[in-house]
Order: C-alpha cells, then structure tokens, then sequence
C-alpha cells in the first residue's frame, strides 16, 4: 500500500502505533473494492477491522455525503455492534480462486454471444450458406471455420457473410480454449483447497470455487443453516401484513464476489 522507502515505513509505524494507542478496532468500506488494499494493510498489521455496509440511501438524503461523513458514519457502526462482519482475506488461495473465476465467467459470457450472435446472421444470410451449414451452435461453429473467403469479392454478401461467419468461429473457438485453460488450473486450485468438497455427488469444480469465494475463509459466515440459506439467497422472506401471514420465495441474488 505504500512505496518501499524509509519515510513512508515510519509513517505506516506512526499510523499503526495511533491506531493501537486509541482505537480497539476499524471500520472500512469497500473493503471487496477500492479499500482492499487497506484492510490487507491493516489485517497484516494486526489491527482488528470491521466490514462497513454503504450508508442507506435515506441516510444520504437526509445528511448528505462526503469522506467526513461517511468515516463518522462507519465508526458509528462499528461502535454500535452493527459492523460485525469480518473483512474477507485478498491473499490467500481463495483470491487466487475469484480472480480465475473471474475471467473464466467472462470468457463464458463472450463465448455465448458470439455463438448466439453467429446463429443470429445464419438466420439472415444468403440461402447458399445458410442451408449448407449445420444447425447447433457448436456444429455451426466447427464448419463456419472452414469458410474459405474470396476478399476480392468482399462487396458480395455471400463472401462478407462468409468473413463475419468465420470471425466469429474463430472468436468462440479461441475463447473455448481459453476457458478450457481457465477451468485447468481452477480444478487444480479447488482440488488442493476443498478435496472433501468436490468429492460430493453433484458439486463441480465451478460450483466449488463459487462456494470458496463467497465463504472465503471466513467460516463463521455460516453460523447456521438458516444463515447459509441468507447468504445463498434462498432463505424465505416474511412479507405479512396485518391478519395475513405468508411468506415469498426468495428472489436470486447475484452471488457475493
């Protein structure tokens, strides 16, 4: 977090011996974000920190928001008993696990639309092609690579289809080997990390490096069943209103990163 030189190493020991001399613990915002880096500094350094949830949107209306504010308002929290949770380990094995996680959903996401995005132009494309190529995604991809192009003749559809085609072939293919690579070194990651984990029936390699980021270290996260079910997002949510008493599925929430 800071440079490598003897004036900021006796600033981060005046800043710690401040911090140790005044305060039981610290509350951080954005600590999975922007303030990484400081937590990672302050857990190194064996200060106790606290993770700090974003003020409510009310909360700003009505005080506004500045870095004053929100410092008073995390150490408000803190003091409170309202900021209990722990801040997640960014140097251990499970970041390691997020940042490949990561890149793999992304080249996932890139793979599917340029495979919806090559059956979407099939659909459109000259009937020569269109009928001559196979249906399904990944069969479509496999002979849409094939294409030989003409480029003297680009002002032809049949051609230019035939170059945007092979385009997007290629551009699936590649980022299909890609996660393939991705996928490799998380097994082998995940493996090491929870063998008893991916031994059980029905859960993969990817399921498992979910579970590992979300959980993190921080095992006491699950307290309970009810609490694995909150942090899931398939816990049931009360919405009764007077006589009535019923509860809603929980809506799917995004997984915590």
């Amino acid at each position: 977090m800071f440079p490598n030189n003897p004036a900021w190493t006796q600033t981060t020991r005046e800043i710690i011996a401040l911090i140790r001399t005044h305060l039981e613990r610290v509350g951080v915002g954005c600590t999975g974000s922007y303030a990484a880096g400081l937590a990672r500094f302050l857990t190194g350094h064996r200060v106790e920190a606290r993770e700090v949830n974003a003020p409510h949107a009310h909360t700003r209306a009505r005080i506004g928001k500045d870095d004053t504010i929100d410092a008073e308002a995390a150490a408000r929290k803190v003091l409170a008993g309202v900021a209990t949770a722990v801040p997640k380990r960014t140097d251990s094995v499970i970041e390691s696990i997020r940042f490949l996680s990561l890149a793999r959903d992304s080249a996932v996401k890139a793979r599917t639309a340029a495979i919806v995005q090559l059956q979407d132009i099939l659909v459109t494309a000259p009937a020569n092609v269109r009928e001559n190529t196979p249906t399904g995604g990944l069969a479509a991809v496999r002979h849409c690579r094939k294409f030989r192009i003409d480029r003297a003749r680009l002002n032809d559809p049949v051609q230019a289809v035939k170059l945007a085609l092979r385009a997007l072939a290629v551009r699936a293919a590649d980022l299909d080997t890609e996660i393939k690579e991705l996928e490799s070194a998380l097994a082998t990651l995940v493996h090491a990390t929870a063998p008893t984990l991916v031994s059980r029936v029905g859960i993969g390699t990817i399921h498992a490096a979910q579970l590992l980021v979300t959980a993190d270290e921080n095992i006491v996260r699950f307290r309970s069943e009810t609490a694995f079910a909150r942090l899931c997002g398939v816990a049931p949510v009360p919405v009764s209103s007077g006589k009535s008493h019923r509860e809603e599925p929980p809506h799917e929430a995004p997984p915590r990163r």
